[in-house]
């Protein structure tokens, strides 16, 4: 956590339906922060859940008033986004 209250999440590797469960909890670990950058430039492979997972963020994200960015999505994942029309519900994508 930074001193202005701001917290980065750097995933890597895979981003699927086996990692979503450690993934959302992982993000718990930044309740704290007042703004959250998930930084996705290290992710080899996402999938749908992917999607999911984003959007689950975006939910606590609001509920909590937490600005959430996004960084470096991989461009399947902005594929996926348009394909099922909820590109617009992700920040910064």
């Amino acid at each position: 956590m930074r001193a202005d209250d701001s917290a980065e999440l750097h995933l890597r590797g895979r981003v699927t339906m086996a990692e979503h469960r450690a993934l959302l909890a992982r993000a718990a670990e930044f309740r704290t922060a007042r703004a959250l950058t998930v930084d996705w430039s290290a992710v080899e492979a996402a999938d749908s859940s992917a999607l999911a997972l984003m959007l689950a963020w975006r939910r606590e994200a609001s509920a909590r008033g937490v600005t959430l960015r996004h960084r470096a999505l991989p461009s399947s994942l902005l594929a996926l986004a348009d394909l099922y029309g909820v590109r617009e519900l992700l920040s910064d994508a």
